[in-house]
């Protein structure tokens, strides 16, 4: 299966440059303009050089621009030819708002599952399963998704701690 880029941009966003941020924006926020747009337009409107761009897909693990364009391309037909992964969400109807939400998560999920690294993930869990305790340390928005890992080893019986205090992560290495 092929890696979304759109998840791929949002996967990488905090490993950003500045500049690969005002890209990475303009392509979540507007990805079927991306379709018909070249690489002097796009670098226009994100206010960016063209080499910036070819950068940018290079980082994101597409061969160019052109590589980009098609990608995006084959994403969107992909979410029209499929409803489940609609994003209505409407008071109105709750039942479709279920089942969009629902496949999202799961689109969500697959994509995740699909971009892991089994040998990698092995030695993951050997590591935790053998520590003494684990720390999660974390900044800014990623701070709930810390603590809520903590919380699961704890569940399961590996000490874990989260604290969003730096200054305690350091004192806990």
């Amino acid at each position: 299966m092929e890696k979304s880029v759109l998840n791929q941009i949002c996967t990488l966003y905090d490993s950003f440059f500045e500049t690969e941020k005002k890209i990475g924006d303009y392509i979540i926020r507007n990805p079927k303009d991306i379709v018909d747009v070249t690489v002097g337009e796009l670098a226009v409107k994100c206010q960016v050089s063209e080499a910036s761009i070819s950068r940018f897909c290079k980082k994101i693990g597409l061969k160019g621009f052109h590589h980009l364009k098609i990608s995006i391309a084959k994403e969107l037909v992909n979410r029209e030819d499929n409803e489940e992964y609609s994003n209505d969400i409407s008071i109105d109807n709750k039942k479709q708002s279920l089942k969009s939400i629902l496949a999202n998560k799961v689109a969500e999920l697959t994509q995740t599952v699909s971009m892991m690294d089994t040998d990698n993930l092995d030695e993951i869990l050997n590591k935790i399963n053998n520590a003494r305790s684990v720390l999660f340390a974390a900044v800014g928005n990623t701070i709930p998704v810390a603590m809520d890992g903590a919380y699961k080893l704890n569940q399961i019986g590996i000490p874990a701690i989260s604290t969003p205090v730096l200054e305690t992560q350091l004192a806990f290495v």
